[in-house]
């Protein structure tokens, strides 16, 4: 196993690639790409390029990035923006571009319904390591303009998981009454599983020994533990019955 640099289609990194294996992830944007893809682009881009040393390469490289950014080439500006960081890693400018461009494809993800918005956690942005290097090298106004991108983005976000909080939070209060409900219920029922038996054990069989009493308790403790309810009164009224031959 041998690692090469390539270049991602998606972010323009150049991610370090396992040349042994078919397909790897790009560190920096996360995405699935072919290796041999990634290696050969990056070898075409090199071959083409006329290396300019120092901070001529850099502007060239930011000036080239916003234009590709307006043009709407965001990937291949992303893929700029990147080079900066290599040249310069304490370049603000080139963070915040990396932001936009991971910020846009998150918007167009949320669109498309492909991000799971109940399980969705901001860190996802807030501890992006080209969030917290634009956060510490670019100027104030540069990051807001990134804080403001994302607020935009994740204010549709919050709002549907605080909807989905709502609803669980409806959804368990409606379970909660329905058991206090069936719980009310299972106790009427018992009461009435009782009376029936008293009635059936004092006038219909005239039972008045304390054996016979016993016997009506114990079916009262059968109903308890069938589970109560319509059939568990029903039988449990059967049940006292029965017993109560055995005085």
């Amino acid at each position: 196993m041998a690692l090469v640099s390539g270049r991602c289609p998606n972010c323009g990194g150049e991610p370090q690639l396992d040349d042994s294996e078919e397909k790897g992830f790009c560190v920096y944007c996360g995405s699935l790409i072919q290796v041999r893809d990634a290696v050969t682009k990056l070898k075409v881009e090199l071959s083409g390029n006329v290396k300019v040393d120092g901070v001529t390469e850099k502007a060239k490289l930011k000036d080239a990035a916003q234009s590709l950014w307006d043009m709407g080439k965001f990937s291949e500006a992303a893929g700029n923006w990147h080079r900066v960081t290599k040249i310069d890693p304490t370049d603000g400018e080139a963070y915040v571009g990396l932001c936009k461009f991971q910020l846009k494809n998150l918007a167009e993800d949320y669109k498309k319904s492909a991000i799971d918005v109940e399980s969705w956690d901001e860190k996802v942005v807030t501890e992006n390591a080209n969030y917290l290097m634009a956060k510490k090298y670019a100027t104030a106004g540069k990051f807001a303009e990134i804080e403001k991108q994302y607020k935009n983005f994740s204010a549709p976000i919050k709002a549907e998981q605080k909807k989905i909080k709502a609803e669980k939070a409806a959804q368990k209060a409606k379970d909660e009454r329905f058991s206090t409900i069936m719980g009310t219920t299972v106790i009427f029922f018992m009461i009435a599983t009782f009376v029936v038996m008293l009635y059936i054990g004092f006038v219909v069989d005239g039972v008045e020994t304390a054996g016979g009493l016993a016997w009506l308790f114990i079916g009262g403790a059968l109903v308890a533990l069938i589970g109560g309810g319509i059939g568990g009164s029903i039988i449990g009224a059967i049940i006292a019955f029965i017993l109560s031959f055995f005085d």
